[in-house]
């Protein structure tokens, strides 16, 4: 009973995680900010943009600029803190963190 304890509790906390309950619906990989927006509302703190840049094509460089912005949801003491990463306006990554304040 212990070890089924302790893989549902590990299994909980891994990070990162396939998506993110918000009280209007689940956010996952690809979604975009609006429909997160929708779902979970504004966000407790967003990041400052970032820009990354990649891209070739044969011999010529075809250099695209995408933006890359983090948003944090604070959902409280019992829930963990999520950090909602979009490239482009689509997510590409959610990781949980500890639990809230």
């Amino acid at each position: 009973m212990k070890t089924l304890l302790l893989t549902i509790a590990l299994a909980l906390t891994t990070q990162p995680c396939f998506g993110m309950f918000c009280d209007d619906g689940v956010i996952s990989k690809g979604d975009t900010q609006m429909e997160v927006l929708k779902r979970c509302g504004n966000p407790d703190y967003v990041t400052s943009p970032d820009y990354r840049y990649g891209g070739t094509r044969g011999h010529h460089v075809n250099v695209k600029r995408t933006t890359v912005v983090d948003w944090i949801y604070n959902f409280g003491p019992r829930r963990f803190i999520y950090t909602v990463t979009f490239e482009g306006g689509r997510v590409v990554q959610i990781q949980s963190g500890d639990y809230g304040w």
